[in-house]
């Protein structure tokens, strides 16, 4: 009969813990006799004797002498719980908890018969031999739990507590017999009477109350003969029919492993030992005394005593899979009875000789043990697991010649080809996974592995976030015919996919792949390739080298080449979910070629960023960029007006090409950061009459121009401005405006005095007024500009006209010789 853990733990918990789980249960800290009930403080005087007597220094130890008189009073004892009556003034027993107390009391006092009022009553731990007749006259009694105590024998009286009883635990006693009384008893929920010395059962157990739970576990019922029909299913686990020898046996593996309640909760009885009949998973023999132990399971063991093998002589099936066993010794040859042995996924290296003279044995799983060698020769088996060991390896080489030599006596041999010197080289690219992509796992369990005649054919890796990378050791799995890496990070894969010639199905969608390098030519036998929802900007021509049957590409950023390279299947519906740029976006760039003749597809003019956008269902452009080299065909005159719909750009750099003028919108970009426009021939350009308030940088260096708009001061967020190596005499009023500039370059110019304006412009960092015909500079520099004035970086007034000293503030030093002072 298997034990159920489960249902015998439930059971027992449930019983004890509503027995002996109390709300503040703590004695009385008021020692005024007169507000008791009087036949409750005369029946815990008698308790309070008996503890006295066998242990007079209990006060101490119960931590309970509430009036430190070093005397245990009947209030002071531990636990107790009462009910006021506010009509009579008047506390009444109502429950009893003597659980420390409990191994000091003898028996229960005839004084209890009087304390009418008590509904629990719980006494363990005890040497109590009856339970007296007075007991049966408390007819408000719910909870009768006396647990672990000498009682072994029952009054037939329990009829007369009927009508309130809901628990009764007589566990853990010495009782043999039922009398009838309590199995007539109708309100009763659960009795528990595991652990006694109960040897049959009477007839009247089959009119028991079926809704009422009663265990019997831990008893002497070993006959079926003493057993009426009715019950016979639910007698298990009748510990005292289980033969010494092999709960001996059990002992010893306990006793070898110091096995203890942090490594196996299993404690079934709660009496905080593991005793041999709750370790392990067991089967023993039914209905008969002395039964033998024929299955077990043992788990959380290092080591599998030599004695053990003395004991356990009976055994037929023993399981000890998913240890840390390293030695199996000689002495199994005792065990004569074995038919199925599992000593997979330890840490042997080899198994005895002696195990060949186990006649019955038929199963031998010896699978998962890494490092094993050696296996006798066991031709009497019927089935024999050595996947994941060495055993038909020989120098790293596999000899066929093993598993010839035992399908030659019809053994079914199992994982004969998954050797690790036949897997090796898959195992390799597994290991390999693991490491470049600092995964916290081993090879055994990273993916989905399928494994046949010890190769890798099908691997699937989903949902793995931190996957951005395949090994090329995938060249070694050169029977792998479905491979995935999905859901992940993925931005590469290397060319030597391209020579897994049994590869049928290869799956890389939802990924960041960006190109296929790999050569599809020899992929013949690919029928099926996913490659969507990745970041593809062509698609792989290559694949027309071979017939595929499905190829997947959607959701990429294939948007230039819209014309199938050979006969892809859905083509058009694909090619439709491409993420591409968008149209107005594109048709600025086409504009910009077609207005200043550039020659090329619109993607190679100048440097184009293109960004996904939220909320955007296609890439806008984000960055454009085109230095120009003048004698070539590649110069821009004109910047078209639908630069009004590229929304999303924030950096405009035309350099070195022929503009004369600046179209408005370019200054009602939402997003425009920064604007380079040197090195052109611009004249003149005039700005909205609308804030902007994102570009921040401008840079109208070397042009031709004369002035500036006044519409200039609508740049509200200006920080850098660049108006170096141009035509310009004066600065409109509007640039004092200005105050967020912190650089500004007007060198190079035609100015011939300091524009008054300047003194406004407090967030200065840098200034640069040199090569000018400026001749002054005012006193109020000093003090409404915070520059570094003696630093060429911050400050340059050089190749002016600034001869006159008295014509410069004493805070800034100019030296003549870098003047025009003729």
């Amino acid at each position: 009969m298997l034990i159920n853990k489960t249902i015998l733990l439930a059971l027992f918990i449930s019983i004890f813990f509503i027995t002996c789980t109390k709300k503040n249960p703590i004695s009385e800290p008021n020692l005024n006799h007169s507000i008791y009930d009087e036949d409750a403080i005369s029946f815990l005087n008698d308790i309070q004797n008996q503890i006295i007597i066998n242990n007079s220094n209990y006060f101490n130890e119960c931590y309970c002498d509430t009036n430190n008189n070093n005397i245990l009073e009947p209030l002071e004892l531990t636990y107790l719980r009462w009910n006021y009556s506010e009509v009579e003034e008047k506390k009444y027993l109502i429950e009893v908890s003597f659980i420390t107390s409990g191994y000091f009391i003898d028996s229960i006092p005839s004084s209890i018969q009087f304390v009418e009022s008590l509904e629990s009553l719980t006494i363990v731990n005890s040497s109590i031999e009856s339970i007296p007749e007075e007991i049966f006259s408390l007819t408000n009694l719910r909870n009768l739990n006396l647990y672990n105590n000498n009682i072994n024998e029952l009054p037939d009286l329990f009829y007369q507590l009927d009508s309130n009883l809901l628990v009764l635990n007589l566990s853990g006693n010495s009782i043999s017999e039922l009398p009838s009384s309590l199995l007539e008893l109708n309100n009763v929920e659960n009795i528990n009477l595991n652990n006694n010395q109960i040897t049959s059962l009477p007839d009247e157990i089959c009119n028991l109350n079926s809704d009422i739970n009663i265990s019997l576990t831990e008893n002497a019922i070993c006959l079926r003969d003493n057993v009426p029909n009715c019950f016979e299913e639910k007698i298990k686990n009748q510990t005292k029919c289980y033969s010494e020898i092999d709960l001996d046996g059990i002992q010893s593996i306990i006793d070898s492993n110091n096995v203890s309640l942090d490594i196996c909760e299993c404690d079934l009885n709660l009496d905080g030992i593991i005793q041999p009949f709750e370790f392990g998973q067991k089967t023993w023999e039914t209905w008969t005394e002395n039964a033998r132990l024929i299955e077990a399971t043992f788990s959380d063991i290092n080591y599998f005593p030599k004695i053990t093998f003395d004991y356990l002589t009976s055994i037929e099936k023993l399981n000890l899979a998913d240890n840390n066993i390293d030695t199996i010794f000689n002495e199994i040859e005792k065990l004569i009875n074995l038919k199925e042995l599992d000593i997979s996924n330890n840490k042997l290296v080899s198994i005895p000789e002696t195990i060949s003279n186990l006649e019955k044995l038929r199963k031998l799983k010896v699978n998962g043990n890494d490092s094993l060698i050696y296996l006798p020769e066991l031709y009497q088996l019927n089935e024999l697991n050595i996947s994941h060991t060495n055993l038909f390896c020989e120098n790293d080489i596999y000899d066929e010649e093993y598993l010839n030599n035992y399908l030659a006596y019809d053994i079914i041999v199992y994982g004969a080809f998954m050797q690790y010197c036949v897997m090796k080289p898959d195992i390799n690219f597994l290991e390999d996974m693991v490491e470049v992509n600092e995964l916290f796992s081993t090879w055994s369990n990273i993916g989905e592995q399928i494994w046949h005649d010890g190769r890798l054919t099908s691997f699937s890796l989903r949902n793995e976030i931190n996957i951005n990378e395949i090994p090329i050791s995938i060249a070694n799995l050169t029977e792998i015919s479905y491979f995935e890496i999905s859901n992940s990070i993925l931005n590469d894969v290397p060319i030597e996919i391209g020579e897994l010639t049994s590869l049928n199905s290869l799956v890389l969608n939802n990924n960041n792949l960006d190109e296929i390098p790999f050569d599809f030519s020899q992929l013949h036998s690919l029928h099926l390739l996913d490659i969507s929802s990745n970041d593809l900007n062509e698609f792989p021509e290559s694949i027309c080298q071979i017939q595929l049957i499905e190829v997947n590409f959607e959701d990429n950023r294939i948007c230039d080449n819209l014309n199938p390279p050979c006969s892809i299947f859905q083509w058009n519906e694909q090619i439709q979910t491409q993420r591409c740029k968008n149209l107005e976006d594109i048709n600025f760039i086409l504009e910009l070629k077609n207005q200043n003749n550039l020659e090329g597809d619109y993607s190679t003019i100048g440097l184009q960023v293109w960004s996904e956008i939220e909320n955007e269902e296609l890439d806008r452009l984000i960055f454009f960029e085109y230095i120009g080299i003048q004698d070539t065909n590649s110069i821009i005159y004109n910047i078209p007006t639908e630069i009004s719909n590229v929304v999303y750009l924030e950096e405009l750099n035309v350099i070195n090409h022929s503009l004369e003028n600046i179209p408005f919108e370019i200054f009602s970009l939402p997003e425009l950061v920064s604007l380079n426009l040197s090195s052109n021939f611009i004249n003149n350009f005039s700005i909205t009459n609308n804030q902007n308030y994102s570009l921040l940088n401008i840079d109208l260096s070397h042009n031709e121009l004369i002035n500036l708009p006044n519409e200039i001061i609508n740049l509200t967020q200006l920080k850098n401005l660049d108006i170096s190596y141009n035509f310009i005499q004066e600065l409109p009023l509007a640039v004092g405006n200005l105050n967020q500039i912190n650089n500004l370059n007007i060198s190079n110019n035609n100015f011939t005095k300091i524009p008054n304006i300047i003194e406004n412009l407090t967030s200065l960092t840098t200034l640069n007024i040199s090569s000018n015909n400026i001749d002054s500079i005012p006193d109020s520099w000093c003090n409404q500009l915070s520059l570094d004035w003696n630093n060429l970086n911050n400050f340059n007034s050089d190749d002016n006209k600034l001869c006159d000293q008295s014509k410069i503030p004493t805070c800034i030093t100019v030296n003549e010789i870098n003047q025009n002072c003729d």
